[in-house]
């Protein structure tokens, strides 16, 4: 039975760009890509996403999370070392209304330096104390079951069938090397 084009898995930029031939990727592994961004805000500007699509923080698994952030930092390290930058902004757009612009979850690494013109600065929201308590109520009681972290699920080992054989077979002959007894029981 085929898809229809609703039921299609939407298109992906990011998807797209870390399957192509032309991407500068910088990192990869199972989980993680890292390429230089074709948009930059600063040269030398790289976004990490994880290679499954997942459009929002949210989504991600949290070992994926902590890969994301683990890749992140280690390339701000390069761009301090290699683009001799004087500091770097770690940035998450989570959501449209947070100015996510492609719909794949990423964290963007952008190096920075003197003079740049960048600027995140806001104005704070001066709260009164009773709207502080009132959204401290409605967070902490979300924010109960933080502190879990999921992990990867391990793979099944799958064992030589060979090795008890070989391993009876020399009891069975009368070894008396112990040692060769128990490299034969190794899997």
């Amino acid at each position: 039975m085929e898809q229809s084009a609703s039921q299609e898995k939407p298109a992906c930029d990011y998807c797209e760009l870390i399957s192509s031939p032309g991407a500068f990727i910088l990192y990869e592994d199972k989980h993680v890509v890292a390429f230089l961004s074709e948009e930059p805000i600063s040269e030398g500007s790289i976004v990490v996403v994880p290679k499954e699509h997942y459009v929002i923080i949210e989504q991600v698994p949290d070992y994926v999370v902590a890969k994301m952030f683990h890749v992140a930092n280690k390339l701000s390290v390069a761009v301090f070392d290699s683009l001799n930058a004087l500091g770097t902004n770690i940035l998450i757009q989570n959501g449209v209304a947070a100015g996510q612009r492609v719909n794949h979850c990423s964290i963007e690494v952008i190096p920075r330096f003197e003079g740049d013109a960048l600027s995140f600065a806001w104005v704070p929201k001066q709260l009164s104390e009773e709207e502080m308590s009132t959204i401290e109520i409605e967070l902490k009681e979300l924010c109960s079951n933080i502190g879990g972290f999921e992990t990867e699920k391990e793979e099944p080992v799958v064992l030589d069938s060979s090795a008890p054989k070989a391993a009876e077979d020399g009891a069975k002959k009368g070894d008396s090397d112990f040692r060769k007894k128990q490299f034969l029981r190794i899997p």
